[in-house]
């Protein structure tokens, strides 16, 4: 996992960088520190692709164009991501 890759090579999370997740899966909470991720409503997300299908299914060929579906997504902050570090000194060129 990748936290546990940053934090054998001594980075700090998220003091030194940030990691988010996709999917908020219960693992989000069990690895230290609590994974900051993205929820998505996956069993709506089902249901659209269903009715999607359904409907595609049901037209002609020629009648099969593409459609845009927006899913709300909520992103669930825990300790893995913070503000970005500022280096007082100016990178060197």
């Amino acid at each position: 996992m990748v936290i546990s890759e940053l934090l054998s090579q001594g980075l700090r999370i998220p003091e030194d960088v940030s990691v988010i997740g996709f999917g908020d899966f219960s693992a989000a909470q069990q690895i230290l520190p609590h994974l900051t991720t993205v929820r998505t409503p996956g069993v709506e997300i089902g249901r659209m692709t269903v009715r999607r299908l359904a409907d595609l299914l049901s037209r002609k060929p020629d009648d099969r164009r593409p459609l845009r579906i927006q899913v709300p997504c909520s992103i669930i902050e825990r300790e893995s991501a913070g503000p970005a570090r500022i280096d007082p000194t100016p990178a060197m060129r």
